[in-house]
C-alpha cells in the first residue's frame, strides 16, 4: 500500500518527540477523517487509486497508534530514568504536572 498517510517504518525509536507524537495523532485524525468521508485509497502501481477497505483503515490506524504509543512509552522510561536514577527514594525529582487548562499544579 503507497499512502502519504502511511507511517514510515525507519523511525527511530531514540529519537520520540512530543512534536512527533502530536504529528502522529494529527495524521491518525486527518487519515480517519478521510476513511469517515470514503475519499481514503490506495495508489496502485500504475497511477489508479483504488479506495481503500476498512480493515485496510483499521489495520494503518492501528500501526500509526502503536507507533505513537511506543514514542509515549520511549519518552515515559526516559523521564522516569532522568528523575529517579542515582537518587535515595527520599530525594527522587518530581515533574510538575500540568493540567488540562494547562496550570502546573504540585
Amino acid at each position: 500500500m503507497n499512502n502519504a498517510m502511511t507511517p514510515t517504518n525507519e523511525k527511530k525509536q531514540h529519537s520520540a518527540t512530543l512534536a512527533g507524537i502530536e504529528e502522529m495523532i494529527s495524521r491518525i485524525e486527518a487519515f480517519s477523517s478521510s476513511a469517515v468521508t470514503g475519499k481514503a485509497s490506495t495508489l496502485n502501481p500504475d497511477g489508479t487509486k483504488t479506495p481503500m477497505q476498512p480493515n485496510e483503515v483499521f489495520d494503518l490506524i492501528n500501526e500509526m497508534a502503536n507507533l505513537a504509543l511506543m514514542d509515549i512509552q520511549t519518552l515515559r522510561q526516559e523521564f522516569e530514568r532522568l528523575t529517579t536514577s542515582n537518587k535515595k527514594r527520599g530525594e527522587l525529582v518530581y515533574l510538575p504536572l500540568v493540567d488540562v487548562k494547562g496550570d502546573l499544579t504540585q
